[in-house]
């Protein structure tokens, strides 16, 4: 068998560790070796536990999960994942994420714990995070040196008219240091993929544009895409460029995702904009991406990979560095970089 996964609950609601406690105890192979009422109890308790994983709530009296995600970090970094109903919260959740959890996921409802389906489901992504190393964030960190690979030829900005972008795991704060980095509205509208859980699109969304003061918005079908607006795909639809305007489709899920990035990327491709596109692929577990990204390389688009060093999970971007989809391998430093000096 396996090795067993030790998880530790923080949440102040008895019902809630109560639900999640019964839903990981369905798998043999995760453990409840800890819980916490409170962030300060959480981590008081969470060393001695010695946990693979933590699973942490938001809204908290005291120390909320930001705080407490923030101070597990810098002094006892294990895999943090925000299990919360953020709603009016979600600021606080995605700041719990550019502080080192690795990914947020919704309570369970009734339906959902009565679902023995979406039950394993759960359970499988628990031990699949715990797996993911994490490392310990310094609270003062000095400026990192930007390291960019040269390139034969690397397309001008006036070539460009549009960039397609995507993420999984991991990629709320890395899509916050490129928009971060692009200071002024850029002259191409941006169309971004990031797997997310279901009702929390919307919430990154308004996190990232109250963060970063940039028009970020949830893709209409049907619409024209805007220089300078940052379209996100909506949960449970595909975005895709039509002929001449974005397409948001109800059509199944590929590879698992809906929506899925090899569907941005393979309709990108198809594009007449193709060879005046440039493509990221962050970080994010399996290999959603990969090929999508490979038909841009093959149809003229400038087509760039996460480097491993600082992707949160080495997935994405390596199938791709794999299939040799990437005419460039970057830390995201040096793509923030790159994408803000063509804007």
């Amino acid at each position: 068998m396996p090795p067993v996964v030790r998880a530790f609950l923080v949440d102040d609601s008895a019902v809630s560790r109560l639900a999640l406690r019964q839903a990981l105890a369905t798998d043999p192979r995760i453990e409840i070796v800890g819980e916490a009422n409170s962030g300060e109890a959480a981590l008081e308790r969470i060393p001695g536990a010695s946990p693979d994983i933590v699973l942490m709530d938001i809204v908290m009296p005291g120390f909320d999960g930001f705080e407490t995600t923030r101070e597990l970090m810098h002094g006892y970094a294990r895999p943090i994942i925000v299990i919360s109903d953020m709603g009016s919260n979600a600021a606080t959740g995605f700041e719990a994420l550019r502080a080192g959890a690795l990914d947020v996921i919704g309570k369970p409802n009734a339906d959902e714990l009565a679902d023995p389906a979406w039950v394993r489901r759960f359970c499988h992504r628990i031990r699949m995070l715990a797996e993911i190393p994490v490392i310990t964030r310094h609270r003062t960190e000095g400026s990192q040196p930007l390291v960019i690979e040269k390139s034969a030829i690397r397309p001008a900005g006036n070539r460009i008219e549009m960039v397609c972008i995507g993420a999984s795991t991991g990629g709320p704060p890395a899509l916050k240091a490129i928009l971060d980095a692009i200071k002024s509205p850029p002259r191409w509208p941006v169309l971004i993929v990031q797997h997310m859980s279901k009702g929390f699109t919307n919430g990154m969304a308004s996190w990232l544009g109250n963060a970063t003061n940039h028009d970020v918005r949830m893709a209409s079908d049907g619409e024209r895409g805007q220089a300078g607006v940052f379209y996100i795909a909506p949960n449970g639809g595909h975005l895709e460029l039509g002929p001449h305007r974005l397409a948001v489709t109800s059509g199944p899920p590929l590879g698992g995702h809906r929506p899925a990035v090899d569907r941005l990327f393979s309709s990108a491709a198809r594009s007449r904009l193709a060879s005046r596109t440039v493509a990221v692929l962050l970080t994010g577990m399996g290999s959603d991406g990969a090929r999508g990204l490979e038909e841009l390389r093959k149809a003229g688009a400038w087509t760039i990979a996460q480097d491993e060093a600082s992707s949160v999970v080495y997935g994405m971007p390596k199938a791709a560095v794999d299939l040799d989809a990437a005419c460039e391998v970057l830390p995201l430093t040096g793509i923030a970089r790159y994408l803000g000096s063509i804007s």
